[in-house]
């Protein structure tokens, strides 16, 4: 039987190791200014990157031997898991097929993953042990922490995943309000609250339905579950969202053999899924091109400078949420697992 337990001292080592990463210049951290505001009632979080536009500095070259290899397979995309670096790594064995490694690239201190040893698909569903590894990571380090943190899983082509590895990504919640007393609450937290309860297996996904919005489909997830039943508790949302969201895929108007792709966002209270159309929000007419990160579908969106910060505020955040996802919609005919 596969032990789920979480090290207790993960979340030191988390830190540890991110220190030392960032000293030695394996692990490149870009600082972001971070901005709160309110849009129809919904939570945003603009992060400003100055120097996201620029090559990171600072990366280390690749050795003699590694440029042979890269040289010798050049076809091949290149899978940092695989073997993942020796110096980001955070826990090498986890759950037997597992291992948490920290993100090279960082934009949230201690952005942590955890990925299967074993190289398996990006574009597939997440197992049931998937799931049960990811929330216990998820759970054991808000406990050890005392911070609350937010899981994501980018999923095809259009969901902005750019490693066909499966790997399941780990961040901090911006902290509930800001130096100047500005508020940010997940808008998924006030949509499950009323549900946290009474919410059972077999029911449709929760959705917001004040409008405009984004197709997305919520599920609470019962922090009560015994852990034998956890896998099977988990995998019994998932699979009711991902149901959904190939429902909405199949019915959209999107060309056909379209990539399969959405995200999928959780915390230890909720879970949620959101179907994709496109990894960007693209503006032509006013070059501008902004990649949608999950996150940015609970409210946390990226901005690579000032300029693009102020397009975002004018266009609107649900504007660019819409233009990679679809138009949330109200379908009577839809039923359960109509995919």
């Amino acid at each position: 039987m596969t032990d789920f337990k979480v090290p207790d001292s993960f979340y030191e080592s988390l830190k540890s190791t991110y220190s030392k990463a960032v000293e030695s210049g394996d692990l490149v951290f870009t600082p972001t200014s971070t901005i709160y505001t309110n849009v129809d009632d919904v939570s945003y979080v603009y992060s400003v990157i100055p120097t996201l536009k620029q090559k990171p500095q600072g990366i280390p070259k690749p050795s003699e031997e590694e440029q042979e290899e890269e040289q010798e397979d050049s076809s091949a995309p290149f899978d940092p898991f695989d073997p993942p670096s020796p110096p980001l790594l955070v826990l090498p064995d986890y759950a037997n097929n597992y291992a948490v490694v920290l993100n090279k690239f960082a934009v949230v201190p201690y952005h942590f993953i955890l990925i299967t040893k074993d190289k398996k698909p990006q574009s597939a569903p997440l197992e049931p042990t998937d799931l049960h590894a990811a929330y216990s990571l998820l759970r054991a380090t808000n406990k050890q922490s005392g911070i609350r943190h937010v899981g994501f899983f980018n999923c095809g082509a259009n969901s902005g995943a750019s490693i066909d590895h499966r790997h399941i990504q780990f961040i901090e919640f911006p902290n509930p309000k800001s130096s100047d007393g500005a508020v940010y609450e997940p808008w998924p937290d006030v949509i499950v609250k009323p549900h946290s309860t009474t919410y059972k297996n077999g029911q449709k996904p929760i959705s917001a339905h004040h409008a405009p919005f984004f197709s997305h489909f919520l599920a609470p997830i019962d922090t009560s579950t015994k852990e034998d039943e956890l896998a099977d508790h988990l995998s019994f949302r998932y699979s009711t969202l991902l149901s959904r969201v190939l429902t909405s895929l199949r019915h959209s108007s999107l060309p056909p053999r379209s990539p399969i792709s959405y995200n999928l966002v959780f915390t230890e209270e909720w879970m949620l899924a959101v179907p994709r159309t496109a990894p960007d929000f693209i503006d032509a007419e006013a070059d501008i091109k902004i990649g949608v990160n999950a996150v940015g579908a609970i409210g946390l969106i990226l901005a690579k400078g000032d300029d693009e910060l102020e397009y975002i505020k004018k266009k609107g955040p649900v504007a660019i949420l819409q233009g990679v996802s679809l138009e949330s919609q109200k379908r009577e005919e839809d039923v359960d697992y109509d995919y």
